[in-house]
């Protein structure tokens, strides 16, 4: 018997796509059936982890291997493009992929020990930056551009926000969209970024660390820096701001294009706070206090409204 979706995951999938998602997971068991004979898999379990996709392991041949199948197309195929590209440096090669279901198949990453990022040393998680940024001239096939992808996701925050009993000003969100677009459109070395670089999509192999689940795009280095940044402080003031010297330095990136990339991402975070279910009110605090601190910075001008919107927070 195939290993079924976890409870846990068929809601958030619910809750983050849509109604639309259900056609996906009545199929998905025939759908992973499919892959399985035809890449001669025998699945053994789920992982408990991960939010984005269907993540089975089990064996291949005798050797352990991961299977993958993404509900958002786009996002699979972005991954499928990644891998393709990088050919196995710095992430696990490649074995299957299938672009219309927007699947693939790894080995597993061995031991694969998760990253403890308050162990990581900033110098070792830029070292993979830079291993995973390879420039490019003409973004891989099904790989899209950052602005692009940006774009699409600031016009569903905007509607996402307008919908909270208690939004954010809509100029708030209008000026870290803004943000991303204009840093999006003014970096000239494209690079191939990872695309969600942080702890949780880290691991330890055998070679050293490997990145996983890559919503690859093509874009500048900074928002990859940033998102680490940004997904490793819960708002310490100290610590953020020797996060981003150690990522400046270790990057050789402009301090203060870094700080302005953790502008959209700050907002991007708290909307999601604001928006899903199942955060904890500290957990929405710290957004608050990360996105105030990174708005001291990067945009003066909405530090006030930060705080008197984390005020009328219950």
């Amino acid at each position: 018997m195939l290993p079924a979706l976890p409870e846990r995951l068929r809601l958030q999938f619910l809750g983050l796509i849509g109604e639309q998602v259900k056609p996906w997971l009545d199929d998905l068991p025939g759908l992973v059936g499919r892959l399985c004979r035809e890449w001669d898999v025998q699945l053994e379990g789920t992982f408990a982890g991960g939010w984005s996709a269907y993540v089975a392991f089990g064996t291949r041949r005798g050797e352990p291997v991961v299977l993958k199948v993404a509900p958002r197309p786009a996002d699979g195929r972005a991954e499928i493009g990644g891998l393709v590209a990088r050919d196995g440096v710095g992430v696990p090669r490649l074995l299957c992929h299938d672009l219309a279901a927007a699947a693939l198949l790894l080995p597993r990453v061995q031991p694969g020990v998760s990253v403890n990022a308050r162990e990581l040393r900033a110098d070792e998680a830029a070292g993979l930056l830079r291993r995973l940024h390879v420039p490019v001239d003409v973004p891989p096939e099904h790989v899209p551009l950052l602005r692009e992808r940006l774009a699409a996701q600031w016009a569903a925050h905007a509607t996402r926000n307008r919908r909270l009993s208690r939004s954010l000003p809509d100029e708030l969100v209008a000026d870290a969209a803004s943000a991303a677009e204009q840093l999006s459109d003014s970096w000239s070395r494209s690079v191939l970024l990872h695309g969600d670089f942080e702890a949780r999509n880290l691991l330890h192999a055998a070679g050293g660390l490997v990145a996983i689940d890559s919503p690859a795009a093509v874009g500048d280095p900074g928002y990859d820096a940033a998102s680490w940044v940004m997904s490793e402080h819960d708002g310490d003031a100290q610590a953020f701001r020797a996060s981003v010297a150690q990522f400046v330095h270790a990057l050789a990136y402009p301090e203060q294009r870094l700080w302005r990339w953790a502008w959209p991402l700050a907002v991007d975070s708290l909307l999601a706070k604001l928006s899903e279910p199942g955060w904890s009110s500290e957990a929405v605090g710290e957004a608050f206090a990360v996105a105030g601190l990174v708005a001291g910075v990067a945009a003066p001008d909405w530090r006030g409204a930060l705080a008197e919107r984390h005020a009328a927070t219950p």
